[in-house]
């Protein structure tokens, strides 16, 4: 594989006899087609295909909220590339031959801003939750007008809702309805404060 600047072509997408051209992280990049192989892959092989399916399927429906939340991007590393990094290696893990979700320690923001302090959740009612915490607006680096932004993830029907901006950090409460077919299933929930602007760093 090698990178190019403007050549005698210049970039190109897509292939040309054995070669490939692409953009991969930002850089314009030819490479020679892969060589189609009949050999079958190997068990050890299966399960990493297993394990980055997993991961896909379970992040990408947060994709967008990821890009946007999830840290600082890293060179070619976009936001949602270290997500996909930490879930990898912190969050999926082995039982027999199966990869199985932490949900406990999955992320979907990072920063350098606090936490709603002893957030808490608990069913108020029917398909709806009631969220506290304690006002720490008055700690470092936090405003009253932080937001408080909430992910919902249902895994039997490995669906996602978003409730985004639902309460400033000094309100301290909020109530939030899940969708009707939800009724009667376990959730996950996860909850981080965003500035007012938008932003976690």
């Amino acid at each position: 594989m090698a990178t190019y600047k403007k050549g005698i072509l210049g970039p190109f997408l897509g292939s040309v006899g054995p070669l490939v051209g692409v953009n991969y992280r930002g850089k314009d990049v030819m490479r020679t087609k892969p060589k189609k192989t009949t050999k079958p892959p190997t068990p050890a092989q299966l399960l990493q295909r297993a394990k980055f399916a997993l991961a896909m399927q379970f992040l990408n429906p947060a994709k967008e909220l990821l890009n946007t939340y999830y840290g600082t991007p890293e060179g070619s590393q976009s936001r949602y590339n270290l997500a996909v990094s930490y879930h990898l290696s912190e969050v999926l893990f082995l039982v027999g031959d199966t990869w199985e979700i932490r949900y406990d320690q999955a992320m979907y923001a990072k920063g350098s801003l606090l936490p709603a302090e002893n957030l808490q959740c608990t069913v108020a009612a029917t398909n709806t939750l009631q969220l506290t915490w304690n006002n720490n607006a008055a700690q470092a680096g936090c405003k009253p007008t932080d937001q408080l932004m909430v992910v919902v993830f249902e895994p039997e029907a490995k669906e996602y809702a978003f409730f985004m901006k639902v309460a400033s950090r000094s309100e301290a409460e909020v109530s939030l309805t899940l969708s009707p077919q939800w009724s009667e299933k376990n959730v996950h929930v996860y909850g981080f404060m965003a500035a007012e602007n938008g932003k976690v760093n």
